[in-house]
């Protein structure tokens, strides 16, 4: 009997450490995967950021390709100038439409609040011309005038609003890279 009181011993002893051996490879088991699943995450984290930088900076690199062309044949000085004043707000919403998922919202705000500006000026602008064609008036002229300085304003902070939002948001991300 004293045998098989030492193999039942020897037995339990071995069932008792395969025990332990399976909760410990468990346990390791789970924190490895937490390790892994965070590593993936950070993995992708970068991957979004690296393909955000990239499309950033080939929007800086293209820049001029979203410019609108127009024609100056036939045009006077004061028409080629509100043109380019007009093309200039337009050929920056083009470039901000294209980038703004590619940015953080904080980045936004600014941009949006001189599109919404702008866009109402133009509207304003319109409303006057409308009036002016109908009949000619020295306030509506004046007031004409008033407002589209008050656009070629909005339109240039507009955008180099635009172009300095991609900048500061190409900086934020290779910082954040490091």
């Amino acid at each position: 009997m004293p045998a098989t009181t030492s193999a039942t011993m020897w037995l339990t002893s071995a069932v008792i450490a395969s025990l332990v051996t399976s909760i410990i490879d468990i346990i390791i088991h789970i924190f490895d995967n937490h390790k892994l699943t965070r590593i993936e995450k950070e993995k992708r984290m970068n991957e979004l950021t690296t393909y955000r930088y990239t499309k950033l900076f080939d929007m800086l690199l293209k820049w001029k390709e979203y410019d609108t062309d127009f024609k100056t044949e036939g045009k006077n000085p004061s028409q080629i100038a509100t043109d380019r004043v007009f093309n200039s707000f337009f050929d920056g919403y083009r470039r901000f439409e294209i980038i703004s998922p590619l940015l953080d919202e904080v980045y936004k705000l600014e941009i949006n609040d001189l599109y919404q500006q702008g866009k109402q000026l133009l509207d304003e602008l319109f409303k006057i011309e409308y009036a002016l064609n109908n009949k000619s008036s020295k306030e509506l002229k004046e007031e004409h005038q008033k407002k589209f300085k008050e656009f070629i304003s909005i339109a240039a902070d507009f955008a180099t609003e635009v172009e300095k939002v991609v900048h500061l948001q190409l900086e934020k991300l290779l910082k954040n890279s490091i």
